[in-house]
């Protein structure tokens, strides 16, 4: 009987090191077996052969044919070292939950031709010869970034290689797969995601283990067992759908770059708006920086800006004090002229607001330079990171106005206030409420023909779509972002605008975009709607190293709940005690957490930050087990 160690592929197995069964014969490393857990079958994944232990084993039920070679596994061994999390839940990233045999098939690769601007062909040609592993192609909206993509992808399909093509998510980049298939064809791309059926999940998981493919798919793509893996595209890079905050944690980004190492393949990183700290790190370790700064479609045609000073009494003379005067009259002329309106309003910004309707002036920690949030049952406005508090105000400090503004409105109120407005127009609003068949990716045919009237909606605008019918896109409470409480809120603004005029300047047609804004006077407004991205990078450098946030520190953020909030403060207040005594960290609160009472329980957390990485991950290993808690997130949260 020989013995070996093997990892339970289950979410329901929290242990830190893999199990010893027991079988009959010999097993390479790497191969999949049945076990049994808990008195349950599922999945494991031999890693070594060992001696026979003291206490008893369970049988290996049974072994298959699937075994994941060397670098996989030095992957998952490299991936359990960054992230810290449970061995099982990791690992189930990575297996289907049925085995589907398939085999392998010749593919004949045929491919339309596809064309390139001089400037793609530029940028295709520096992909190529870069010797770095890491490319981050910093392209404006509109340039043909998937052009570029398909280019790659193709090239290496036609040499039997594989390619993961990594959006946000998959449901809002239906423009992306469009063109892929119009160039491939069908049966050359796969695209997967949550949506799919297991069956179909655990057939696509076969196939893409047996022969080479163009994956397309959100960040779950990256645990597929793909053959020949020579290129991953990670597009938008900057959005953080990418972050995983529940068990088990992780980046896509990192896990990308983890996974190209491994695998030797080239990583591409696109965005018009990459993550400061991503781009700090990434040209840190000289990865290849290409710009692309030209439009892809080539047009006369001319979108105007025009920022709108929501505070003066001409604006706020209308009904709704959040649709401004220019606005409605804009919306009028667009209709009249069979042009579509597209209405952006930050579903983010779910906290109250503190802030002077009079001149502008918002209240921010003095400490940590990130909004205040207003707490009821405290009468007092709030530091979220670092948990200092300020008494509340009733006149604003700059122009001793008593109009100290506190509320937002959402995505139901425009709705409703522009279907009084324009009763004869056809409105679809688009948010996290929507069913199925009202999502964007259901809609999205009668979006890009114009049927739509009025688009109204949040974040899932943004993200990559091409809608030609456009003539008004209008961004309400820009100042939402800045009063959103974490240090991201600025790099969050200047995205969202720089991404939201990419829907309108796309050369289909002249446009206009209007934002609306207590701030008018605020610089990185005027550098997003200019493309200034260089400028805000620079600045937003200097404050995060002034206030030690990433990329000049590591974070780690830890999170408990306990139905008593004294005893929950004494739980942190003696971790940070002790956290600060052992290693030579940072260490901002007890503070609540945004939404700090649910479900019976007061929510608390603390934010750790260190000079070197490692050192939190030692502290990792000294939390106690009930923490929650997330290396690397992507907000403070």
């Amino acid at each position: 009987m020989d013995y070996f160690n093997v990892i339970p592929g289950s979410n329901k197995f929290f242990g830190k090191e893999a199990l010893t069964y027991r079988f009959n014969g010999p097993i390479k490393p790497g191969t999949i077996v049945v076990i049994e857990l808990n008195k349950n079958p599922c999945f494991g994944l031999v890693t070594a052969k060992t001696k026979k232990p003291e206490f008893e084993t369970k049988d290996i039920i049974k072994t298959t044919n699937y075994i994941f070679n060397e670098s996989s596994l030095n992957f998952i061994s490299s991936l359990l070292d960054y992230y810290p999390n449970y061995i099982g839940p990791m690992l189930s990233l990575f297996l289907p939950n049925k085995l589907i045999e398939t085999k392998n098939t010749d593919q004949q690769i045929s491919a339309r031709e596809l064309k390139l601007s001089r400037e793609q062909a530029r940028v295709v040609k520096e992909i190529e010869n870069s010797q770095s592993s890491t490319v981050i192609l910093h392209g404006i909206t509109g340039s043909g970034k998937t052009r570029i993509y398909i280019d790659q992808a193709v090239k290496m399909l036609k040499n039997n290689k594989s390619s993961l093509i990594l959006v946000p998510e998959i449901s809002l980049t239906p423009k992306m797969i469009e063109d892929f298939q119009q160039i491939l064809g069908e049966e050359n791309i796969i695209v997967y995601h949550s949506k799919l059926t297991p069956v179909q999940r655990n057939k696509i998981w076969s196939d893409i283990y047996h022969n080479p493919k163009i994956i397309i798919g959100p960040r779950s793509i990256l645990y597929l067992p793909v053959k020949n893996l020579e290129l991953i595209v990670v597009d938008e890079f900057h959005d953080q759908s990418y972050s995983q905050e529940n068990q088990p944690t992780y980046n896509a980004v990192k896990v990308a770059g983890l996974l190209s190492k491994n695998k030797g393949a080239k990583l591409v990183l696109g965005s018009a708006t990459p993550n400061v700290t991503d781009y700090y790190q990434a040209s840190s370790k000289d990865s290849t920086i290409i710009n692309l700064n030209d439009k892809a479609i080539l047009s006369d045609h001319s979108v105007k800006v025009e920022v709108i000073d929501i505070k003066s009494e001409q604006e706020r003379a209308s009904i709704n004090a959040t649709l401004s005067n220019t606005l409605i009259q804009e919306i009028k002329k667009a209709l009249s002229n069979k042009k579509q309106i597209l209405v952006f309003i930050n579903r983010r910004g779910t906290s109250r607001t503190i802030l002077c309707n009079n001149c502008g002036w918002q209240s921010l920690c003095k400490h940590c330079n990130i909004p205040h949030v207003f707490h009821h049952d405290l009468n007092k406005y709030l530091c979220h990171e670092c948990g200092r508090n300020q008494e509340k105000i009733t006149r604003c400090p700059e122009c001793n106005s008593e109009q100290i503004f506190y509320k937002t409105a959402g995505t139901k109120l425009i709705e409703k206030e522009l279907s009084r407005l324009f009763p004869l127009a056809n409105i679809a609003r688009f948010d996290k409420d929507n069913n199925k068949a009202d999502h964007i990716s259901t809609r999205y045919p009668d979006i890009r023909s114009g049927d739509i009237d009025i688009i109204i909606g949040t974040q899932i605008l943004i993200k990559g779509h091409d809608f030609p019918k456009l003539g008004l896109v209008a961004m309400l409470q820009a100042d939402s972002y800045l009063q959103y409480p974490d240090y991201t809120s600025k790099e969050n603004l200047y995205q969202a605008i720089s991404q939201l005029f990419g829907r309108i300047d796309r050369g289909h047609g002249s446009g206009k975009f209007l934002v609306q804004t207590h701030s008018p006077d605020n610089p990185i407004i005027e550098q997003a709607v200019e493309n200034r991205w260089n400028e805000f990078y620079k600045s937003e450098l200097e404050v995060r190293q002034k206030y030690n946030y990433p990329p000049f520190v590591y974070v780690l953020k830890v999170k408990h709940s306990l139905k008593s909030q004294s005893k929950l403060i004494e739980y942190f207040e003696d971790m940070v005690k002790k956290t600060k005594a052992s290693h030579n960290v940072l260490v901002d609160g007890p503070t609540p957490c945004l939404h700090q009472n649910k479900d019976g329980k007061w929510h608390y957390q603390i934010i750790i930050k260190a000079k070197n990485r490692s050192t939190l991950l030692e502290i990792i290993k000294e939390l106690p087990k009930n923490c929650i808690y997330t290396i690397d997130p992507s907000h403070l949260l």
